[in-house]
Order: structure tokens, then C-alpha cells, then sequence
């Protein structure tokens, strides 16, 4: 699952890259990474609330803190595995895995974002 991750990072990286960002296109994909799996934390915070029919109040806190902690979790890891390693491994992959690989990539920032917005949704009709 951590080398779908590193993936996702390098997609991003590359995305930024290509729309002109030539000197933040690392920070803009950490940044980007962090607030997917921000999303994905809230995802499973809000399965376990529902599963135990607990609704803790939620503040502004409850979304940043998380969302900071994991910019310098994921600062660590990317500044370790950098970008250029992350390009050796995937940078001469071949196009139809390429294409693949890049929808997995689309669907699963989407697919976390869409969540986390039925999620909200939902729980505001609730309240």
C-alpha cells in the first residue's frame, strides 16, 4: 500500500511539474498527498462514529491538526525517498501501464474526495 502511495506522490509531482510549478512541484505533491489522506482519515474516523452511533463535536481543529501532522509525516518520508528516486523507478514505465497506473491515481483522489463529501452530507441531514 506505501508503494501506491509513493506512486500517487510521483504522479503528482509529475503533474505539477508539467503545469510549470519547476520549483514546488515536490511541496505542491506532498501537499496535495497529505489533504488525500486527510480525507481518507476522516473516511474512517466517520465508519467508526457511525459504527458506534458516537457524533464527537467537530471544530476546525479536528480538520487542520490532522491535515499538518501528516504534511510532516509524509515531509519525512518524500524527504528521505526523494522525487529523483521515485522517477528512476517509474519514470521508464511503459505507456499502457503508465495510462493504467494514472487512472488508479484519478480514481483514488476522486473517489476520496466524493467520500468525504457524501460523508459530510449525509451527517449534516443526520444532526
Amino acid at each position: 500500500m506505501i508503494a501506491f502511495f509513493d506512486y500517487v506522490y510521483y504522479r503528482l509531482c509529475v503533474f505539477y511539474n508539467k503545469s510549470g510549478e519547476n520549483r514546488s512541484y515536490k511541496i505542491s505533491g506532498l501537499v496535495l498527498l497529505s489533504a488525500i489522506h486527510t480525507f481518507n482519515l476522516f473516511f474512517v474516523v466517520q465508519l467508526i462514529c457511525v459504527s458506534f452511533h458516537y457524533w464527537p463535536p467537530i471544530n476546525k481543529y479536528f480538520a487542520v491538526i490532522p491535515y499538518f501532522l501528516l504534511i510532516i509525516v509524509n515531509g519525512f518520508r518524500y524527504n528521505k525517498l526523494n522525487y529523483d528516486l521515485l522517477k528512476e523507478r517509474w519514470g521508464n514505465e511503459d505507456s499502457k501501464a503508465h495510462q493504467q497506473r494514472g487512472i488508479g491515481v484519478f480514481l483514488y483522489i476522486i473517489l476520496s474526495v466524493i467520500v468525504v463529501i457524501i460523508m459530510i452530507v449525509w451527517r449534516a441531514k443526520t444532526k
